[in-house]
């Protein structure tokens, strides 16, 4: 710190002053000793032995009492008395400046502290610049105060400012003199400014991030007062300072962030957008392949319809019972399929099929083609309402035709009533048991299910065996077909 100007004012009027006193006091006692001296040299009479020395005595006591109270006076009590008011100049000046600034944070403290240095310590201008660049000694002010207003903020080179002896390094202070030292800093002429003071500011990493400057146009006076306030709020810039950009890097990654998930929102809007016209393409094609498929069903379900009445006229065109019972038998499996593909074409889901429905309405026309006048078949159903895939459907559908078929032609008379019971019940978690039961009169003993070639009972055990299932047969009153197979839903 240069303080040359204020060593030499201080060791004057502290150090050279007093002396020159003492030795004053100290020439008058002497004089006045060897006085009294020659008196006594020149008239040995005059006065006793006795009293000269008592004068003697009394004159080395005025000598001692003259060069001591003088000194203790200059060199303990006046410093500290001096020291005790600069320190309390300092702490009222500290306490004036907390006090108004002690509620501002960031920017406007930093403005604050820089009006409220410039009234309390009666400086011209005070600045607080941030180093932009400290190779390239470049630097911008954040908080100028001057003339009694704020002023604009500027940027501005140290090279050739007292700036420059300070940032980095360490407080300097000129109290007087400042243009004729840094004749190349013209803002200084322009100003009219004769003092400077000025404190580093350092981050937490020790490394300069900025400078406080005070400037005036008048000799500074008790510097030491000054530099201290400085070095003390230079300390709570840096905090600020800090702060401030902490604040930057948090509002620009902010920022950063913010435009990443605007960036990252419109893709992914274009990407709903296209997965939205995706998804209402592939509905339209659905809703077209439900349609097409429910046309297919619909036009199947009529040509076996077709096919069926063709086989019915054949029917009645023959006398023969055989021919009649095989065609009505082809026309009842016929109608099987066809009323799948009608159960399908109206439900609305296409997989699956309310097989309880199917089974009630397929059972009822089977037993209806085999009606005549004289014979009374009732139907009797026990099926839970569940839906079965197409795969078990259809099978399902077959085994019941060929069963209720063998019921309508062996178990009961060309004339009479009889009863035939349908019956669909879950077997387990995943299987289930199909039934057809008559009270009819029943199978006679010892037929061997498994050795019969009838074109009925084949078809039977292939579908029995297609769907997993096993085929069970009671007889008692009537006869009974028991089928359970897995539930492939």
């Amino acid at each position: 710190m240069d303080e040359k100007h204020i060593e030499s004012t201080s060791l004057f009027r502290t150090t050279v002053l007093p002396a020159r006193f003492v030795m004053i006091i100290a020439i008058v006692v002497f004089t006045a000793e060897a006085l009294v001296m020659f008196i006594l040299h020149i008239r040995p009479g005059s006065w006793s032995i006795s009293n000269a020395h008592l004068v003697e005595g009394l004159l080395d006591a005025a000598l001692l009492a003259f060069i001591t109270l003088p000194a203790l006076y200059f060199f303990m009590f006046r410093p500290m008395r001096s020291m005790a008011q600069k320190q309390a100049s300092t702490d009222n000046a500290i306490q004036a400046i907390t006090q108004r600034v002690i509620r501002d944070t960031g920017e406007k403290y930093l403005r604050s502290l820089s009006k409220n240095m410039s009234i309390v310590l009666d400086m011209d201008c005070i600045l607080i610049a941030r180093i932009d660049d400290m190779e390239e000694g470049q630097a911008h002010t954040i908080a100028v105060y001057g003339d009694g207003r704020f002023m604009d903020n500027f940027s501005y080179v140290l090279k050739g400012t007292p700036c420059d002896n300070v940032a980095g390094k360490s407080e300097c202070v000129y109290p007087h003199g400042i243009q004729q030292m840094f004749p190349e800093d013209t803002m200084l002429v322009d100003m009219g400014m004769d003092g400077y003071v000025g404190a580093p500011l350092f981050d937490y990493g020790h490394d300069p991030i900025g400078i406080i400057a005070g400037l005036s146009k008048v000799p500074i006076e008790d510097s030491e007062r000054v530099v201290k306030v400085f070095k003390l709020y230079a300390l709570r810039a840096v905090t600020e300072l800090e702060r401030m950009s902490a604040d930057q890097r948090l509002e620009q990654t902010i920022l950063e962030r913010t435009i990443a998930l605007s960036q990252t929102n419109v893709a992914l809007a274009k990407e709903v957008l296209v997965r939205e016209k995706a998804e209402s393409r592939l509905s339209e094609l659905l809703q077209e392949r439900e349609i097409l498929i429910r046309e297919v069903h619909h036009r199947t379900k009529n040509n076996l319809a077709m096919v069926q009445s063709l086989l019915s006229l054949h029917s009645r065109r023959h006398s023969d019972p055989e021919i009649q019972d095989a065609l009505t038998e082809s026309g009842n499996r016929i109608k099987a399929f066809s009323m799948v593909h009608e159960s399908l074409y109206s439900a609305d889901n296409l997989k699956d099929i309310d097989l309880s429905k199917y089974l009630k309405g397929l059972s009822e026309q089977i037993i209806e083609s085999f009606a005549t006048p004289a014979r009374d078949v009732r139907l009797l159903t026990d099926i839970d309402k569940v839906s079965f895939h197409i795969d078990d459907v259809v099978p399902c559908g077959l085994i019941m035709n060929e069963l209720i078929s063998n019921a309508m032609k062996h178990a009961f008379p060309e004339q009479g009533q009889g009863e035939i019971y349908v019956k669909l019940k879950a077997h387990g978690d995943d299987r289930f048991m199909l039934s057809v039961k008559d009270n009819g009169k029943g199978m006679p003993e010892g037929l061997d299910m498994a050795n019969l070639d009838t074109l009925g009972f084949q078809i039977i055990n292939a579908l029995v065996s297609q769907i997993n299932g096993e085929l069970e047969i009671v007889r008692g009153q009537g006869t009974e077909f028991r089928i359970i197979c897995d539930r492939n839903v």
